[in-house]
């Protein structure tokens, strides 16, 4: 009799368990059937969000691609600009018809997204919300501003020729002198201009004359740090000259 009470029990658990398994597997159907309907969903909403951005763009913002056609172009450079310093150079060439066509920063920052690859743009927000950087792209203007800085720099470099750090080679073959500009060569691998004028104790301008002279640097505006350079107060005083 207890082989028997045995066999049952095992009989009745083994019922059991097939049951369970049974009920997993159409768990796992429904689930994926769940994931594949989530995913239509998913591809249906970008093509109606893709259709809604191109016609928006198409129709009621075309003064946008004029503005940055004019204003806009593209560099291979590792150049960083922040997409609400594009807004406000929008805004300041475009004052009159702001209101009139209802265009706001959200509108800018979309019509952004249509005219850049995704990949070059870096969002601050995990959410995707703000302002955001976007690489391979700089104002025209900032050309302008580097070469006039460049000739602040010569007329600088005219006054300061009494700076002991700058001891001239006969054949004028370095900035300051061969063991300084190595070092500084070196160390511009690793550090930015700020770093570096900050270590050696000289102007971040000298830093880039010095990367210019041996063709480290083609254009001025190439050097790392050239963003934080920018917001300083000596950068924006020597433009305003």
């Amino acid at each position: 009799m207890e082989l028997t009470d045995v066999k049952e029990k095992n009989f009745k658990l083994m019922s059991k368990v097939k049951n369970i398994r049974k009920i997993i597997r159409e768990i796992n159907t429904s689930l994926n059937g769940t994931k594949n309907l989530i995913q239509t969903m998913d591809d249906e909403l970008r093509g109606i969000l893709e259709v809604e951005t191109s016609d928006l763009v198409n129709s009621k913002y075309y003064i946008f691609d004029e503005w940055w056609g004019k204003n806009v172009e593209l560099t291979n450079d590792e150049i960083v600009i922040k997409s609400t310093d594009l807004w406000t150079a929008f805004k300041q060439d475009n004052k009159t018809i702001l209101k009139d066509l209802e265009l706001t920063t959200e509108n800018f920052k979309e019509y952004i997204k249509s005219k850049i690859p995704l990949n070059n743009l870096i969002l601050r927000s995990n959410k995707g919300k703000g302002a955001y950087d976007i690489k391979g792209i700089q104002l025209k203007q900032l050309l302008e501003e580097g070469e006039n800085l460049e000739k602040i720099d010569i007329e600088l470099s005219s006054c300061e020729v009494t700076n002991k750090k700058k001891i001239k080679n006969a054949k004028e073959d370095f900035y300051f002198d061969e063991k300084i500009d190595k070092q500084i060569i070196k160390d511009y691998e690793s550090k930015d201009i700020m770093i570096l004028s900050l270590e050696y104790k000289v102007k971040p301008w000298e830093i880039i004359s010095l990367l210019m002279k041996h063709n480290i640097l083609t254009k001025r505006e190439q050097a790392k740090g050239y963003n934080k350079y920018k917001e300083t107060d000596e950068y924006k005083n020597k433009l305003k000259k």
